[in-house]
């Protein structure tokens, strides 16, 4: 029986610096010589500005959609200048002009004619994978494994919803058979991206923020492997953020369906399509920090583990206000974002709706912030947390408030996010 192969996935907070890569190269020299399968996402930040740059286009302001362009262009030509001989370094230039000069292209028409459609923003996004594929392929044959880069779109073939695409299952499965699984040898590397894929049609489709995830589990499930190695820059799932509340307790083991109510909560490193995928396939995750290994991990299996109070932050969401029929017309539009819905606040006369990225043309009132999450608390503990946020609110620092007696959710600006989460933290531990 042919070995089973070790999936890896490394996401953007791996891939944002020179350590980053460094690690990940660590990371895979510890896997024994079993076949790898490597699924990576964009640098961190770059699909982020792509949508920005086509938002400038679209504006009219292509000057500044260029600078955008040749500020990621110099992002990848400075990586490549670390990592990178000078073999590699030509060969990763050579790409990205040439790639470049497509970008150009689209975003020159985006300028034109005024019109960013859905087919075109998906385009526009896939780049960040195209150059990260050709920047890790590089690094990692530099680094002695034998590579061979396969781009995602090959592979995963999706539905014709730009933005929050399906992947169709019959159809990847036949192109996993025939372009994946005879690469997975031993001791060699077969790496590929997230996020992007492949329509029916032949246009290129992206799966929705945060995907990457769902890619890797699906992989990982058609190649056979038992688990899925979730790389990232903490140290698996803590009770809060750990950037901003070091001492969060880590939470070795959670369920398919506690990882699920963590995701919907908001937590970026829960993909709940991922969460599905996996539990449909019995795929165990393993989640940890590509840094940090030996500082915890969280598993994620068919075995529950103990759920513990949380206050689950999720940076740079967008609130969204207007009546509810202004909200069902603008819901459908989230997709083609790629956004979430993440929260939604309704009463007689007005909605209010968080979702993971903004909207601007069609709401009423748009603000970017952060939302906070209470999870798993008792009903005293939630009930004990909102004279604090009342004073918040007072503050102007909370701008809405959701609570249902077991759950607290609150939209907080921007700048009080750190602040905010500490208090919120803090007065739940004295409870």
């Amino acid at each position: 029986m042919a070995e089973r192969p070790l999936v890896h996935k490394f996401g953007g907070a791996v891939l944002r610096s020179p350590e980053g890569f460094a690690a990940m190269a660590q990371r895979l020299h510890e896997s024994d010589g079993q076949p790898l399968l490597v699924v990576i996402s964009a640098l961190g930040r770059v699909t982020r500005e792509l949508e920005q740059a086509a938002a400038d286009a679209e504006r009219g302001e292509y000057g500044r959609a260029l600078e955008r362009l040749h500020r990621l262009v110099e992002q990848h030509q400075r990586y490549a200048a670390q990592l990178l001989g000078s073999q590699g370094q030509q060969h990763v230039a050579a790409i990205l002009d040439e790639t470049a000069a497509q970008l150009q292209g689209y975003l020159e028409g985006i300028a034109i004619t005024g019109e960013l459609t859905p087919r075109t923003l998906d385009l526009v996004r896939s780049f960040g994978e195209r150059w990260a594929l050709a920047l890790v392929a590089a690094f990692l044959r530099e680094c002695g494994f034998p590579v061979v880069a396969v781009d995602a779109t090959e592979l995963l073939c999706t539905d014709a919803r730009h933005g929050m695409a399906r992947p169709l299952l019959e159809q990847t499965a036949q192109s996993v058979e025939r372009s994946l699984r005879p690469l997975l040898r031993p001791g060699q590397v077969v790496l590929t991206q997230g996020f992007i894929a492949r329509s029916l049609r032949g246009e290129i489709t992206t799966m929705g923020q945060e995907s990457s995830a769902l890619t890797a589990v699906l992989l990982a499930a058609l190649v056979g492997a038992e688990e899925l190695q979730v790389w990232t820059d903490v140290p698996g799932v803590r009770t809060c953020d750990p950037s901003v509340v070091p001492e969060a307790e880590l939470l070795p083991a959670l369920s398919y369906g506690q990882a699920r109510r963590i995701a919907q909560a908001g937590l970026r490193l829960l993909y709940p399509a991922a969460i599905a995928c996996a539990e449909r396939w019995n795929i165990c995750l393993r989640i940890r920090s590509a840094f940090t290994p030996e500082a915890g991990e969280t598993v994620v299996s068919s075995v529950p583990g103990e759920l513990v109070p949380m206050v689950i932050g999720r940076e740079g969401v967008w609130l969204l206000a207007g009546t509810s029929a202004e909200m069902e017309a603008v819901l459908p539009l989230s997709s083609v974002d790629g956004s979430t819905v993440l929260a939604r606040w309704e009463d007689p006369e007005s909605c209010s709706v968080v979702v993971s990225s903004d909207i601007p043309p069609y709401a009423r009132a748009v603000a970017e912030g952060a939302l906070l999450t209470v999870l798993a608390a008792e009903q005293r503990q939630v009930a004990c947390l909102l004279p604090l946020c009342g004073r918040l609110l007072s503050a102007g620092q909370l701008l809405r408030l959701w609570y249902t007696g077991e759950e607290l959710r609150c939209f907080v600006a921007a700048p009080t996010y750190e602040p905010a989460l500490r208090a919120l933290w803090g007065e739940l531990q004295r409870r």
